[in-house]
């Protein structure tokens, strides 16, 4: 199990660095990530903020209405400024909101490029991927078992004499078979590494998809936005 996750750990990694690398070199990984997090977060912020101020004008009209009167000049005075900082409040709110939005399009707009830059690279690594696939299926077909049936048969029989000879719990008896399982793991870590190579090929491929699958989503998101203005 061990074997199998470092294995399969290694490849993958080195398959998925191959692709990446591939139509990622020109941006950071930053730059296709939309400051919608960072804006809201400020918004959030601010909103809070602003909130908060609103909410002791609001209390603080509220107290000057209950003493001096709802038609009092202090009570007047109170609800206007109540009034303009949620008109502040929403001005600031949707200026926000066009800026995010302009910079979402922009980094929109910079990945599709990029993935289309790449297209034909991932074409590519997707063709190369199912043409080793393929063949890596032959061969494996044609292969068969990695272990000699002859060396096999040889370690089962001296085992069992040894158990028949010394006793099941017997030191000779468990030297005997540990080699039988040395040459039954030898076998298994040829079929673990023809496994592992297999799912990194798989992944490959279904990498490239979702590359492709990628592409054709912001493509038709850039369309629809240039026809909606």
């Amino acid at each position: 199990t061990i074997l199998r996750s470092i294995g399969k750990n290694n490849l993958k990694s080195s398959t998925m660095k191959l692709i990446t690398s591939l139509w990622l070199l020109p941006l950071g990984a930053n730059a296709f990530v939309p400051s919608v997090y960072n804006s809201l977060s400020f918004g959030v912020r601010s909103s809070t903020s602003m909130s908060a101020a609103s909410a002791d004008a609001v209390a603080e009209a509220m107290a000057a209405t209950k003493k001096y009167g709802a038609q009092s000049p202090e009570a007047a005075s109170a609800w206007d400024a109540v009034e303009e900082m949620d008109a502040a409040d929403n001005s600031v709110a949707y200026s926000k909101v066009n800026i995010d939005t302009r910079d979402f399009k922009e980094k929109i707009d910079m990945l599709g490029k990029l993935l289309e830059e790449n297209k034909a690279n991932v074409e590519n690594i997707k063709k190369l991927t199912s043409e080793v696939q393929a063949v890596k299926i032959q061969s494996t077909a044609s292969v068969g078992a990695t272990v000699d049936p002859t060396i096999m048969k040889s370690v089962l029989k001296e085992a069992r004499e040894a158990e028949e000879s010394f006793g099941k719990d017997s030191s000779q008896a468990r030297v005997a078979w540990e080699a039988v399982e040395e040459v039954a793991s030898s076998d298994m870590s040829g079929s673990l590494i023809s496994s592992i190579e297999d799912e990194c090929l798989v992944e490959a491929l279904e990498a490239c998809e979702a590359l492709e699958e990628l592409n054709r989503a912001v493509q038709v998101s850039s369309s629809v936005d240039r026809f909606s203005g």
